[in-house]
């Protein structure tokens, strides 16, 4: 079923192994991968969670170490974050709300302070700011140690940059066109940040390794510049600037993934002017082969996984116009049309993963317009 869809619940025909987006981490503990589906595989009609007002993202982690999955919004009209707690087999409570400051926007759920406890790593445009909250392990977090991040932190990354073990923080700012590097002392101190000269606008970014070093780099999209722009680890946790590649206009998304199963890493970006999707291949080779793809109108959040189970990594879109979008691999890091449904509000996030272990991966999605996740369970008949 590849043509348009618009019934209650999304139906993919298919079987075998289920993988995780590239870019996403998975709950502590979580495997990486789930058994197969031996059956037709699909998802449900969405189920919506109430949220904070204007959800921008959304990311998951077991936050009370109960062994459920539990979920945050970043609410950009509320100022604010939501913690829904997994209650449990698909229900979750009253989100628990705390107030940001001004505009937040991306958020990363990680250990950043040598505890057990899962932290929230957040941006805030309107303050200019990083801020980390650290998690106590019952889904509270002490007040937010604020950090420089520049008037344009609208979204954030986590990585080892030094590669000691800590995860550091990792900020575009698209007001200034740099990239802004925030290393871990893993005590909850932090060091004076590092700012690196980007395209124009950037907007979001991943932490991988491009060029098969072994050592991680930086891909940006370049939201002004119609372009990914990249930074290459130089081995003692500085970065200089790579090869710049082209997309659509208007970049805002990217992931990264093994496309066309070669083993070297891919980029896919959504293009919110352009209405596309491009799909950069063998990025460590400086990307010879680039296509875009029709991906709907102004396509925000995207995400990567293997959906119809046949070994290819295919990709997953949501729209600002109430739409999520579909796009299958053919196996060779090429994409056929998208297959639509719509979910209805204002879509700018998403996220897959198993998140009630069932073996299925199902989709968590930040709808704007809404103030709730609709979540998408994965099914298989």
């Amino acid at each position: 079923m590849r043509g348009k869809i618009v019934a209650s619940s999304l139906a993919l025909a298919g079987c075998g192994r289920i993988g995780f987006e590239a870019s996403s981490a998975p709950i502590d503990g979580a495997p990486d991968a789930t058994p197969a589906c031996a059956g037709t595989r699909g998802f449900a009609a969405p189920l919506s969670v109430p949220t904070g007002l204007g959800p921008h993202t959304v990311d998951i982690g077991d936050l009370d170490e109960d062994g459920l999955a539990d979920l945050v919004t970043v609410d950009g009209a509320g100022n604010s974050f939501s913690v829904l707690l997994a209650t449990g087999s698909r229900t979750f409570g009253a989100p628990r709300t705390v107030a940001t400051g001004g505009d937040p926007g991306g958020i990363a759920i990680r250990k950043l302070d040598g505890d057990p406890h899962l932290d929230l790593a957040i941006a805030t445009r309107g303050a200019g700011d990083a801020r980390v909250y650290m998690g106590h392990g019952d889904g509270t977090f002490d007040p937010p140690i604020i950090l420089a991040g520049g008037a344009g932190a609208y979204t954030m990354t986590v990585g080892d940059v030094s590669g000691n073990g800590t995860l550091d923080l990792i900020v575009p700012d698209s007001g200034a066109g740099t990239v802004t590097v925030i290393r871990n002392n893993n005590d909850r101190t932090f060091e004076l940040p590092d700012t690196y000269p980007s395209g124009a606008s950037p907007y979001t970014s991943v932490f991988h390794d491009l060029d098969g070093d072994g050592l991680f780099d930086i891909a940006t999209t370049e939201f002004g510049g119609d372009r990914v722009g990249t930074l290459i680890n130089q081995g003692d946790g500085t970065f200089a600037n790579g090869p710049s590649l082209p997309t659509n206009a208007g970049p805002t998304s990217l992931v990264i993934a093994d496309f066309n199963g070669n083993g070297k890493p891919d980029i896919a970006t959504t293009n919110q002017n352009a209405n596309t999707v491009t799909v950069i291949l063998d990025v460590g080779g400086i990307a010879s082969n680039i296509t875009s793809y029709p991906a709907g109108m102004a396509p925000d959040g995207i995400a990567a996984a293997d959906l119809d189970g046949d070994g290819s990594i295919d990709l997953a879109v949501v729209n600002e116009n109430d739409q999520l979008n579909l796009l299958f691999n053919a196996g060779d890091g090429t994409f056929g049309a998208p297959v639509t449904t719509i979910i209805g509000g204002t879509a700018d996030d998403i996220v897959i993963h198993d998140i009630d272990g069932d073996g299925l991966l199902d989709f968590m999605i930040a709808n704007e317009g809404a103030s709730t996740v609709q979540i998408m369970y994965g099914t298989c008949n």
